[in-house]
């Protein structure tokens, strides 16, 4: 009797995941953060399964700690006026969308290198704004895959605002942007290098020390 009760409960819990994340429905969820639901963005990241969208209200979230997403789809849309403060990685096996929503993250403050690092993920963001202080806006490696459109990716503003980098596409990492800008960075506003591809179309690349460097064995 007390197998019979554990391999049932252990079935239930199955089921239950399952559900969580999205084997279950076939009806995608629209959560909110903040909500009563969701009152916080950790708890909406861990609500929210494959085909879910995590809605962000206007208004700013703020972490210190690294954001990590890992072997997961997540995707996240933004309210005019949603700004998401702190650092992200996105391992191998990860992939979604994110849409209008400005990031950022101040490396003075944080020690951010990087306010979006894509390790071999497959990314697509769409009208974002992702910003850095005196670091890196965004970086894809390791065979990533990411688009973005229509998205502005570099400093905040001049003198003290602005990155170091824009967008850095490494290893074997493809990345396509489509309109938008590249702008205020100290260095470069773009980087291609060590196997990197990237494709740009109807794009500003302004405002930056150097507007587009190439190292290695890289594709334009």
């Amino acid at each position: 009797m007390g197998h019979q009760k554990s391999a049932s409960t252990l079935a239930a819990y199955e089921t239950r995941l399952v559900h969580m994340r999205g084997g279950g429905r076939r009806e995608a969820r629209e959560l909110t953060v903040p909500s009563s639901e969701c009152p916080t963005l950790d708890i909406g990241i861990e609500s929210v399964c494959k085909i879910d969208t995590l809605f962000i209200r206007k208004g700013v979230q703020r972490w210190k700690d690294l954001r990590k997403v890992g072997q997961r789809t997540l995707n996240i849309a933004g309210e005019d006026g949603s700004l998401l403060i702190g650092q992200w990685i996105m391992w191998e096996g990860s992939k979604g969308f994110l849409k209008k929503l400005a990031m950022a993250a101040d490396s003075n403050q944080m020690g951010a290198i990087h306010t979006i690092l894509i390790h071999a993920g497959q990314w697509t963001l769409e009208s974002c704004i992702v910003q850095s202080i005196n670091g890196i806006a965004m970086e894809a490696r390791e065979r990533a895959m990411v688009e973005l459109r229509s998205c502005t990716v570099g400093g905040g503003g001049e003198e003290e605002y602005l990155a170091r980098t824009g967008l850095i596409a490494a290893s074997h990492a493809n990345v396509s942007m489509i309109g938008g800008s590249v702008v205020f960075c100290d260095a470069a506003g773009a980087r291609v290098m060590d196997t990197g591809r990237l494709t740009l179309q109807g794009c500003r690349v302004c405002k930056n020390q150097i507007g587009i460097s190439l190292q290695g064995e890289c594709v334009l």
